[in-house]
């Protein structure tokens, strides 16, 4: 039971990376031209660019309970199924030692597969594919929000009012620049 319980929360954290890297990297000229062409799906991006901070906040919420709960739900039964194994040919070692290794081993093992199949992947894949990922991604994601808006906003307003202090801007207030070609398109459909 715990071995698809956490195949299932590495998917679900993929699909959060996916989403982060998709938006971060999808052209704003090309939405807003769905948009104008009528794509609901495209407004939902639209809607989420605008509002990037809380839904960065919503993504990153959730990857964090993702991998504490992937982290509380496998690790002690790897650990325990290693250190049987690791007591069958390492007996002779003191069992704290044993429950140390078993540990760090189920730990390390953890953390290579979230990160590669959860992280690494998914980012990649994000960046051939942001607009299809992020047109597609966006009305989960916005239900999603929804239902953290609360923690999110909490979320939001603590990071904005750090970013202040360094005089820094929050992400959605960060600069979009629109290259020749975008804004050639862009031109070209008023």
């Amino acid at each position: 039971m715990v071995y698809p319980l956490a195949a299932a929360l590495i998917v679900l954290n993929a699909f959060f990376v996916l989403m982060e890297f998709a938006l971060m990297r999808v052209r704003p000229a090309r939405v807003e031209i769905l948009v104008r062409k009528g794509s609901a799906r495209a407004l939902a991006v639209q809607d989420i660019l605008g509002r990037f901070d809380e839904y960065l906040a919503a993504m990153q919420l959730c990857m964090t309970v993702i991998a504490l709960a992937l982290g509380a739900v496998a690790e002690p039964v790897i650990a325990r199924q290693l250190n049987e194994h690791v007591t069958a040919w390492a007996g002779s070692l003191p069992p704290s030692w044993l429950r140390m290794f078993s540990f760090s081993v189920a730990v390390s093992t953890l953390a290579a597969v979230q990160i590669i199949l959860a992280e690494l992947i998914p980012r990649a894949v994000a960046i051939h594919f942001a607009e299809p990922i992020a047109i597609y991604g966006a009305r989960p994601l916005r239900l999603l929000a929804q239902f953290l808006r609360l923690p999110i906003r909490l979320m939001t307003y603590c990071s904005k009012g750090i970013l202040a202090l360094f005089g820094l801007k929050s992400a959605a207030e960060a600069a979009h620049p629109v290259s020749v070609d975008e804004m050639r398109v862009l031109l070209g459909e008023t």
